[in-house]
């Protein structure tokens, strides 16, 4: 056996039960995306684990300083990482899940090259800055066709807004209905005044 061919058989052990359930060429797709993770707090951190143990190659952007705090809802954190920047902190133990994605840290949140963009906030509305940034994020990634989710949970509850492009097909869990097509859903924008 080649290395290639020990590689294939390596990785079809790790996705084995993936394989099983929607096929190889599925998980070839889903091997070939790459998601952004803006701002890591516990839904993000919750979302990268399953993308990166599913195959799916993750960029973290969280510039942020690790607080004891955030022992509480990071499991990629450990106590001699406070004081460190948080993406910089985890991204090792991030890589450790599954050697066959890739993981990285990127300094500044970007559209170009991945296939879909999970924001967590990170700031809140009343930092300008920050909310322009967000609010261009989602506006790139609807021109093209790139999935945005944001997200916020903390003590006050939770929220969670996906845009995920102009139109899509919802398939209903009847498959006799053949899917319902979904047209001009409104973008990130319209839903702004609900992300504090």
């Amino acid at each position: 056996m080649d290395g290639k061919e020990e590689v294939d058989a390596a990785k079809n052990a790790v996705y084995d039960r993936q394989i099983r359930l929607w096929g190889a060429e599925a998980q070839q797709r889903i091997g070939s995306s790459w998601v952004m993770i803006w701002g890591f707090g516990g839904v993000n951190v919750e979302l990268c684990k399953n993308l990166i143990l599913a195959g799916i190659s993750v960029s973290v952007c969280d510039s942020s300083i690790v607080k004891l705090s955030d022992l509480g809802h990071n499991f990629f954190l450990r106590e001699d990482d406070v004081g460190k920047k948080k993406s910089v902190a985890c991204i090792e133990r991030i890589q450790e899940l599954n050697p066959f994605a890739q993981a990285n840290v990127i300094d500044e949140p970007r559209v170009d090259g991945y296939t879909l963009i999970s924001v967590e906030r990170i700031g809140k509305k009343s930092d300008g800055e920050y909310y322009t940034k967000v609010m261009n994020i989602a506006k790139d990634c609807r021109e093209k066709g790139i999935s945005f989710f944001y997200s916020r949970a903390d003590s006050d509850g939770g929220l969670s807004v996906s845009d995920l492009g102009p139109s899509f097909t919802f398939l209903p869990d009847r498959a006799d209905d053949g899917g319902k097509r979904i047209e001009n859903f409104p973008p990130f924008a319209a839903y702004a005044q609900l992300c504090p």
